[in-house]
């Protein structure tokens, strides 16, 4: 766990107050929320950030989420991300025509590009 900043490594060992995190979240929220704010690129939303999750460690973590304690869950979600990009307007299609070209095709090596 040492990889870990010391917030998530509190949180990866229990030790974290979550009942902050709601109030937390929704200030994060309000300052993106301001239309009066004079952002770089406008309020229109055209960029996002996005995680790539390893199936074999979250085994449909979902369906799995309600016979797991919480933070058994938040540990397994966070063991299972093995990429954090940034991706602007259509980017998510891009990933997604890749897997389904790489599934049609196994044979070839499918590089993803952030």
């Amino acid at each position: 766990m040492s990889e870990y900043p010391p917030e998530m490594r509190q949180a990866l060992s229990g030790n974290l107050d979550l009942s902050k995190m709601p109030y937390l979240e929704r200030n994060t929220f309000k300052a993106f929320q301001n239309p009066k704010h004079d952002w770089r690129d406008g309020t229109l939303k055209s960029s996002f950030n996005y995680l790539l999750l390893d199936p074999r460690i979250t085994k449909n973590l979902p369906n799995r989420e309600c016979n797991m304690n919480k933070l058994d869950v938040f540990r397994t979600f966070i063991s299972a991300i093995f990429y954090i990009g940034k991706g602007m307007r259509d980017r998510p299609y891009f990933h997604l025509y890749e897997a389904i070209k790489h599934k049609k095709s196994p044979t070839k090596k499918v590089h993803l590009v952030a």
